[in-house]
């Protein structure tokens, strides 16, 4: 039967979320049971994965979120939303600028690791290229992580490599049960979004006039 004589659905079908009272996600109860015993990451996670971490991947999940939530308005995501801010723009659009920002730099972090993020399925020695930073910033970054982890007595191996600062925090979230892409894209995008959107906040409308555009020399024709 060929796509145009087969029927259409009469509605669509609740995957995620069931209504009612109590509400639950994914088969688990939302007011008797997620909201009483488990936190918003651990919630995040749910959504992406369609399952609860367990406590030491919900702890490296954690870790990895906050260690990626921070971001500069010199990035591209935050300064558009801080201009768009600045232009006046209602916060509705402000926040609809900075996510659609943030998502176009999650998907470029995920192309540019694409190699390495099907090596994490299939490790072997052979470490790939876009993964690989032996600076000494990565090198302190990678030592931070693991003594971080190590106090919630997570160890993970895939960070003895020589891993820049960026495939290290993939790698967490790998090792957390984030396994394809579009789930870490999204788990990017969620960590940032409440500091780009804060980024703007931290201006007013008012303040066009203080930022730092160079404007051309020019004279008015009489």
């Amino acid at each position: 039967m060929s796509n145009q004589q087969r029927p259409r659905p009469g509605k669509l079908s609740e995957r995620v979320v069931e209504q009612g009272f109590p509400q639950h996600v994914f088969g688990y109860a939302l007011e008797d049971d997620l909201v009483l015993y488990y936190g918003f990451t651990e919630i995040v996670f749910l959504y992406l994965t369609g399952e609860l971490p367990t406590s030491e991947k919900a702890k490296a999940f954690d870790t990895a979120m906050m260690l990626q939530s921070p971001i500069s308005v010199r990035e591209a995501p935050a300064h558009a939303a801080m201009l768009a801010r600045l232009m006046g723009s209602h916060l509705a659009n402000v926040t609809g600028i900075g996510s659609v920002a943030l998502t176009e730099w999650a998907r470029s972090v995920t192309e540019q690791h694409q190699e390495f993020l099907e090596w994490l399925n299939k490790p072997n020695k052979v470490l790939p290229a876009c993964a690989y930073s032996d600076s000494s910033d990565s090198r302190q970054y990678r030592e931070m992580l693991v003594a971080r982890l190590a106090k919630e007595n997570i160890s993970i191996a895939t960070l003895e490599r020589s891993l820049s600062a960026e495939a290290a925090r993939l790698a967490v979230f790998h090792w957390a049960g984030l396994v394809l892409p579009d789930q870490m894209l999204a788990a990017l995008v969620v960590a940032r979004l409440p500091c780009a959107i804060a980024q703007a906040l931290s201006h007013l409308p008012s303040e066009l006039m203080n930022y730092p555009a160079n404007m051309p020399e020019f004279q008015y024709e009489r």
